[in-house]
């Protein structure tokens, strides 16, 4: 939609026409500006949409660049999905069979890896402090969804007490 948008495309045709940007610093610009108008919207649906127009800029510029983009999210086996952030196109590129659950650094409740999890049925913890700075590939972890609650390498104790749960 927002392709189709004059606000956005005139923006950028302007951006490039009359300041002579490249067409990738007008794209960033001219989204930018929209992202900003998102942000500064009292709704948290509204704000997290700017994710959206995040995600959607870096795909216009990898194409303009002829860069494939790729979050690295080839699942070999079911696994908990650690990011910073999942934009709308790295949940599209992964095989949801492999997925058991999502925790990301940066998000609310209407992000779209929340919004994906719950369409999913899979647990997600959002806004998660220093996440990246805690949790190495490879780490058991226990994510519940139910109380936001994500527990890195969980000892025995706790493993049992969350298998009784299951």
């Amino acid at each position: 939609m927002i392709l189709e948008d004059p606000m956005f495309t005139d923006n950028v045709v302007k951006y490039i026409k009359d300041s002579r940007l490249s067409a990738e610093k007008a794209v960033e610009k001219a989204s930018k500006e929209i992202m900003e108008m998102f942000e500064a919207m009292e709704s948290e649906y509204f704000r997290s949409r700017a994710d959206d127009i995040k995600d959607l800029r870096n795909r216009i510029i990898n194409n303009l660049r002829g860069r494939r983009q790729s979050l690295g999210l080839d699942l070999k086996e079911p696994s908990i999905v650690f990011a910073r952030e999942l934009l709308p196109s790295d949940t599209a590129r992964m095989d949801k069979k492999k997925v058991l659950a999502f925790v990301t650094e940066i998000g609310g409740i209407t992000s779209h890896a929340a919004i994906v999890a719950r369409a999913l049925r899979i647990p997600a913890v959002v806004s998660v402090k220093d996440l990246m700075k805690n949790v190495k590939s490879g780490a058991m972890a226990i994510v519940d969804g139910y109380k936001g609650l994500v527990i890195i390498e969980p000892d025995e104790e706790v493993l049992r007490e969350y298998s009784q749960k299951k």
